[in-house]
């Protein structure tokens, strides 16, 4: 990580900067360190606008942290409506993800839950939700 960081900061093109913040992204993603992994997905998005890869890996990252997540109530569910998000918002700016992101979010719908596990929650599909954790961010309920 050290050696990329340097190479990051000596690089002068844009592209390259992109490209090495997601190799950072993908070493701290092994590394289980999500938080880290998504500070510089997220620099590599800035860097090439048009990249949807950096946003496939967030939703990874989002949806590896189902177990850590899991609030016992709806935060077990809440990252996989954020992954969506990411995937959809890979799909949206770049075409050559749109088949895998396509897949991923095929995949994360099949473990949203279903409308009366939401009623115990006292939430609805369509409800803001704030997924907590290591995520922070606010996304949409969604059922099966």
């Amino acid at each position: 990580i050290d050696f990329y960081k340097q190479a990051f900061e000596m690089s002068e093109d844009e592209e390259e900067k992109a490209e090495i913040a997601m190799g950072i992204a993908k070493t701290y993603s092994y590394k289980h360190e999500y938080g880290s992994a998504k500070s510089y997905a997220l620099k590599a998005a800035r860097l090439d606008s048009d990249w949807g890869e950096p946003y496939i890996l967030i939703g990874d990252l989002y949806a590896q942290s189902a177990k850590t997540c899991d609030d016992g109530e709806l935060g077990k569910y809440g990252v996989y409506w954020a992954a969506v998000d990411q995937y959809k918002k890979a799909k949206s700016i770049d075409g050559s993800v749109a088949a895998v992101a396509s897949k991923k979010i095929a995949s994360m719908s099949t473990r949203f839950p279903v409308t009366k596990d939401l009623f115990f929650f006292g939430a609805k599909d369509g409800d803001a939700y704030t997924v907590k954790c290591w995520i922070n961010e606010t996304t949409t309920i969604r059922t099966k």
